[in-house]
């Protein structure tokens, strides 16, 4: 029953995190000035932790005063802070796994929505050829926002809020505003797409030098004390024969 209530409440703190609130007008701002600053991965684990153990806490002590067996209060509370650590940390991990399949498609639709409305097509008519001759994640997103209900501004800037990648927010929110109060949208959408392309080469970089350190930790960590050993056996050797 314990086991239960520790299961239980790390599901709840899980779910009871997972809605994340739309960003706030100068933070959209400041990712759009400056796109490439990554997020903080695990800002929200430690808070997911600290509820799922205090879920865990109340249900340590609550459900065995109810059911009459005693309680283990321990056991209930760190199985719940873990199961909500592990629980955010998937989250992340697919949300993560999100942006960057919206990342690296978003130069590409840029670029062919540029050429369609270089062609003379509007932003509806752009999407709607997108849509018809590409697949991923962002036409997907651009094809439900056209079909949509709403004006297509609202849509676009709610698909915006609801995107992993802040690059593909910031396509939204281009053609949300180029549909309002128009403008050089061509060229806006090429610079976006020299921009990603650019941060994607970053990203790649920065990955392979954090890989190329991972590998090479081992390998130090073994190099090193192993190195100093036989520098110092003969020294230690001769300073015990001379004792």
């Amino acid at each position: 029953m314990t086991i239960a209530a520790a299961l239980v409440a790390a599901g709840a703190a899980v779910f009871l995190l997972v809605p994340s609130p739309p960003a706030p007008l100068e933070r959209r701002v400041g990712q759009q000035l400056a796109p490439d600053e990554p997020e903080a991965p695990g800002r929200r684990r430690p808070p997911a932790a600290a509820l799922g153990a205090a879920i865990g806490l109340v249900a340590a002590i609550g459900v065995p005063l109810v059911v009459g067996t005693p309680p283990r209060v321990p056991l209930a509370a760190v199985g719940a802070g873990l199961g909500a650590w592990m629980g955010w940390a998937r989250r992340r991990s697919e949300r993560d796994r999100r942006a960057r399949r919206e990342t690296a498609s978003v130069p590409t639709v840029a670029d062919a929505l540029a050429l369609h409305v270089l062609a003379g097509d509007g932003v509806v008519d752009a999407i709607d050829r997108c849509s018809r001759s590409m697949r991923g994640e962002v036409v997907d997103a651009l094809a439900a926002a056209a079909a949509a209900d709403d004006a297509l501004p609202v849509a676009l800037l709610r698909r915006g809020s609801e995107a992993a990648s802040s690059h593909a927010a910031r396509l939204y929110e281009v053609l949300a505003h180029a549909h309002t109060s128009g403008g050089r949208l061509a060229d806006t959408l090429t610079r976006l797409a020299t921009d990603v392309r650019a941060a994607i080469a970053r990203d790649l970089t920065a990955e392979g030098g954090r890989r190329a350190l991972a590998g090479y930790g081992p390998i130090l960590a073994l190099m090193v004390p192993t190195t100093l050993l036989f520098l110092m056996y003969p020294t230690v050797v001769g300073l015990t024969s001379l004792s």
